[in-house]
């Protein structure tokens, strides 16, 4: 049995067969450019390390592309380790990369660890942090206090685009010390939530309770002078009532900001 690598271990230096155990957290495929089309890949293994992963069309296998999915674990052998230097790449705090190569070997795994690997950012995190030069996305959960109305960023079209992902919506969720922390839905992402919210609420059985929302793999930014939690193209996930596995919602909420504070 081949031996399998930390995604600590991978260098530049040792020029190898990696072998890793990962769980993919979010998987998305970039439009068609001139170098033809990307998917990407957050990957996380046992010991909670992430690295982003990428996939020229061209060097992947069909057979992997359309075994590799979302939430499940995945054994990959036989790919190259790069620096990560393009602004493109930042989702993760790693200085490595991983590009599939035309022979990478994906086989699905039974699960490793029973963690959603979920990073929750804390209201007070989100109003003392720096804006500049944000590497990591990140995750957040409250009550949802506050929609906005559909609004549009200042945005110059090219010939033949739209400005759908100029379309936002701001949110507020908020802890059980009634501190907000603001959340901006641009593009493909304000669409979810506008649906699942409007759902959510003309409900016929829904009476002004509180509603659970979950962002996760979120860029924090400045918009408006203001920190706030902005989606990014691709990786970011929205949750209305999210039922992750290994989380109790009714208690754990309540239990993650105690020990915080």
């Amino acid at each position: 049995m081949a031996y399998i690598h930390k995604l600590e271990d991978l260098n530049l230096m040792n020029n190898q067969n990696w072998v890793i155990c990962v769980k993919v957290l979010s998987i998305w495929d970039h439009p068609p450019n001139l170098n033809g089309d990307v998917t990407t890949m957050i990957l996380v293994d046992a010991k909670h390390h992430r690295i982003v992963a990428t996939i020229r069309r061209l060097n992947l296998r069909e057979k992997s592309r359309r075994v590799l999915q979302e939430g499940l674990w995945f054994n990959i052998s036989q790919f190259r380790v790069i620096p990560s230097t393009h602004r493109v790449e930042t989702y993760v705090l790693n200085r490595l990369h991983i590009m599939f190569r035309w022979d990478t070997v994906v086989f699905k795994m039974s699960e490793l660890v029973k963690s959603d690997f979920t990073d929750y950012l804390f209201p007070n995190e989100l109003e003392d942090s720096a804006t500049d030069n944000v590497v990591d996305v990140t995750d957040a959960i409250g009550v949802v206090a506050s929609v906005s109305s559909i609004k549009r960023f200042p945005y110059v079209r090219n010939k033949g685009e739209t400005d759908y992902e100029a379309r936002y919506v701001s949110f507020e969720l908020m802890d059980n010390w009634e501190q907000k922390l603001k959340c901006v839905a641009v593009g493909s992402i304000c669409e979810e939530f506008v649906t699942k919210w409007s759902r959510r609420i003309t409900r016929s059985t829904y009476n002004y309770e509180s509603v659970v929302c979950a962002v996760r793999f979120w860029r924090i930014a400045s918009v408006d002078g203001e920190n706030v939690l902005k989606s990014e193209f691709g990786c970011s996930r929205l949750h209305i009532d999210p039922s992750f596995p290994y989380f109790d919602f009714a208690s754990g909420v309540s239990k993650m900001l105690m020990i915080k504070k």
